[in-house]
């Protein structure tokens, strides 16, 4: 399983053209917008599940990534049940006047109102898109996306070791709308897995 806005190393190694289903932590508030595998030959046919946030892999030589592209959930309709008033000079019971309440008939209705300046602040808000642990000869590092309306956007790295301990907590800032080396964060043997948010 792999965390929303985390980039996961798979604890073993698994047999030669062996296939793998692989499948991201679901966390609330958002939903898997794409799924890729590299390289793209390793993709088992039919098998992408945006709804089950999942993906079938051929293992081969090297190394095999997959990676899920994240948005915004949208939270579910609710329609509001009608209540028909009563007959012309029927009093209601109680004595209370009667309430009517007309379903919507749009099937994109939001159950949740949103004031006007709450919708622009969430729109504004930066998130993350992209994790990816890169392997060079001089070390790795962390790239990541973040997507916003900003120019620039401050996050918080977690590096995480074995048993998912925490072992350096860090703050950068980086360029949005584009995949961004996080500079000065080197990481070491013992790193397992990297967490990223919004700072």
């Amino acid at each position: 399983m792999v965390p929303v806005g985390g980039c996961a190393l798979a604890p073993q190694s698994y047999p030669y053209a062996g296939i793998q289903t692989i499948t991201e932590t679901p966390m609330a508030g958002f939903m898997v917008s794409g799924i890729t595998v590299a390289d793209s030959d390793r993709l088992v046919a039919g098998s992408v599940n945006l709804a089950g946030g999942s993906v079938g892999a051929y293992i081969g030589s090297g190394v095999t990534v997959a990676t899920f592209t994240n948005a915004v959930g949208t939270a579910p309709v609710v329609t509001p049940p009608v209540v028909t008033p009563p007959a012309t000079g029927a009093a209601p019971a109680g004595g209370a006047a009667p309430v009517v309440t007309k379903a919507s008939s749009s099937s994109t209705a939001s159950a949740t109102a949103v004031s006007a300046p709450t919708a622009a602040k969430a729109a504004r808000r930066a998130s993350v898109a992209k994790v990816q642990i890169v392997s060079q000869k001089s070390g790795r590092y962390v790239v990541v996306r973040v997507s916003g309306a900003a120019k620039t956007a401050r996050i918080k790295v977690t590096l995480l070791g074995k048993n998912s301990k925490v072992m350096k907590v860090a703050f950068r800032t980086v360029q949005t709308n584009r995949a961004a080396k996080v500079t000065n964060l080197k990481l070491g043997p013992s790193v397992r897995s990297v967490r990223v948010a919004i700072a």
